[in-house]
């Protein structure tokens, strides 16, 4: 295709300088209900390979100078609880960044306005585990937040309530620009710790750079799988998407959106196998380049917010079913 043809687009984790950095945004210690100290905890992260973490005690900051960092970066942060959830259920706002000391809402507090009180001190904001929590897609419509946990692998293992990508994908159709971040949420009871977490491209090791990168989109969410570029070009008619994506080796490639439009890519000797031989691995595919038919969805505005721009998100799959997930690359 002749790139004259075309508009690209890359996905914002992928575009500009910036250092790669491996970390966890949701983790409790004794500050709160969690079983380790916060010096403890960050020698557990630091054990795991993890550059950051963001100790998230329950409405409470606790304050990374009077931690033992054992090497890694701290980003002062806290989950805090919020009200009037429409089925009687309450929030739980992560606020990544957020300035030791300060007063945070009560819990009796309604979730839209904790989380205008969250991004209005200066941090990324999300929402944790909205289906174990039980909010309903207008709850989360109403709040004002950076996105939102796609994979929360704690919730996973307590309940099975740990996967918000129905709720990301809808609030994405209704025209809201949700990123989307994986995290473990440990409590350092079980086997949580470690298996979700989220890559972030940020311009230095600092806190603050963590935290621009994260109001920037400037991350992927993973819970194996790394996802090592992803962009996208429409036709100059603007009737056909072109999507390419590279990763590590991996069972499958999606790609979602907008409407119903979606792809998915595998290795085609895959297909093939009946059975695989005991310590051997099926065959994978590290890179693939969708074509989507965009006739079906014209030039239109997102539902309610006029923009008239659309979306797509990337995701991939390894052989033990772990995953990986970009976030919205607008077009």
């Amino acid at each position: 295709m002749d790139a004259s043809e075309t508009v690209p687009g890359r996905g914002p984790a992928f575009a500009g300088p910036g250092t790669w950095l491996k970390g966890n945004l949701h983790c409790h210690t004794t500050e709160s209900d969690g079983a380790l100290s916060p010096s403890d905890a960050a020698a557990g992260y630091a054990a795991l390979g993890h550059d950051f973490l963001a100790l998230t005690d329950h409405d409470r900051i606790t304050d990374p100078q009077a931690v033992d960092a054992h090497g890694l970066i701290l980003v002062p942060s806290v989950e805090l609880t919020a009200a009037d959830g429409e089925l009687g259920t309450e929030f739980h706002l992560l606020g990544i960044g957020i300035a030791p000391g300060i007063t945070l809402p009560p819990p009796s507090t309604s979730g839209a306005v904790s989380s205008a009180w969250l991004r209005a001190h200066g941090a990324a904001t999300f929402v944790a585990h909205p289906h174990w929590s039980g909010l309903t897609t207008a709850d989360v419509l109403a709040l004002q937040i950076d996105g939102l946990e796609v994979m929360n692998t704690g919730t996973v293992l307590d309940s099975l309530k740990g996967d918000g990508s129905a709720m990301w994908d809808e609030g994405l159709l209704r025209g809201r620009t949700w990123s989307a971040i994986a995290t473990d949420d440990t409590h350092w009871h079980t086997i949580e710790r470690g298996r979700g977490w989220t890559m972030i491209h940020a311009e230095a090791r600092t806190p603050e750079a963590i935290v621009a990168a994260l109001r920037a989109g400037r991350f992927y969410a993973s819970t194996g799988p790394e996802i090592h570029d992803a962009w996208v070009e429409v036709s100059a008619d603007g009737r056909t998407l072109h999507v390419h994506v590279r990763t590590s080796p991996v069972a499958a490639i999606y790609v979602s959106g907008p409407g119903t439009n979606s792809g998915m890519a595998y290795h085609p000797d895959a297909t093939q196998l009946a059975t695989v031989p005991t310590g051997t691995m099926p065959p994978m595919i590290t890179a693939h380049d969708f074509t989507i038919d965009l006739g079906r969805t014209a030039r239109r505005p997102f539902a309610g917010q006029g923009s008239g721009r659309r979306h797509v998100r990337v995701a991939c799959m390894d052989w033990m079913q772990r995953r990986a997930w970009t976030n919205p690359i607008l077009f």
